[in-house]
């Protein structure tokens, strides 16, 4: 599937750090099943991005009314194709299906020049979900990587079984008793410690 419906409340733990306000600018990268977006729009963004490149989840967007919702823009495309050069925005994530790390990590040298000055920038963390070892590394790897690119990061540590979500459905696809969600800003704004927490004892 492209998205779950476990992920539901890790989502709406991404919007609030993404848009702690209303009227700012957002872009989404991934629709899925719009799940962020939804939390997305109840924020009340002045602007809202939205890079989507398959057919069928375009097809449902058009059905649900996304492309006619006021204040939304519909790229069509892979991130790779669309032009987003025009564009500022206050919060930025990142979620889409079948790429590797590789891909990931070319769409991080782009985040900063789309990033406004105090914007946020965060990812669902999904890599490597079966083992705590290779994902404390992989948690390392994107904030050395995100370093390079200008971003400082921190990694918020989300109990996985405070957020009401179904802890057997959850197991199939996620082994972990906390979800280590990204926020990353620019260097020069990031405050607290940018160390990993990553422990490797959390695992069910």
């Amino acid at each position: 599937p492209v998205m779950m419906g476990w992920e539901t409340p890790l989502m709406r733990a991404h919007a609030e750090e993404l848009l702690p306000a209303p009227g700012l600018r957002v872009l989404n990268v991934g629709f899925g099943l719009g799940i962020i977006d939804s939390f997305l729009q109840e924020r009340k963004p002045a602007l809202h991005v939205i890079v989507e490149a398959h057919p069928d989840v375009l097809a449902e967007m058009e059905r649900r009314g996304w492309m006619a919702h006021p204040r939304v823009v519909v790229l069509r495309g892979r991130w790779q194709d669309v032009d987003l050069s025009e564009y500022q925005f206050d919060g930025i994530f990142f979620d889409t299906y079948e790429e590797t790390y590789a891909d990931l990590r070319q769409w991080h040298q782009q985040v900063p020049s789309l990033m406004a000055p105090r914007g946020t920038y965060s990812f669902f963390n999904g890599i490597a979900p079966y083992n705590i070892f290779f994902h404390a590394v992989y948690c390392r790897i994107a904030q050395l990587d995100l370093g390079e690119a200008g971003l400082s990061t921190r990694f918020l540590k989300v109990p996985v079984n405070e957020l009401g979500i179904p802890w057997g459905e959850a197991t199939k696809y996620w082994t972990f008793k906390t979800y280590y969600l990204p926020v990353c800003r620019k260097a020069e704004i990031q405050e607290g410690s940018i160390e990993v927490v990553v422990s490797v004892t959390d695992s069910v």
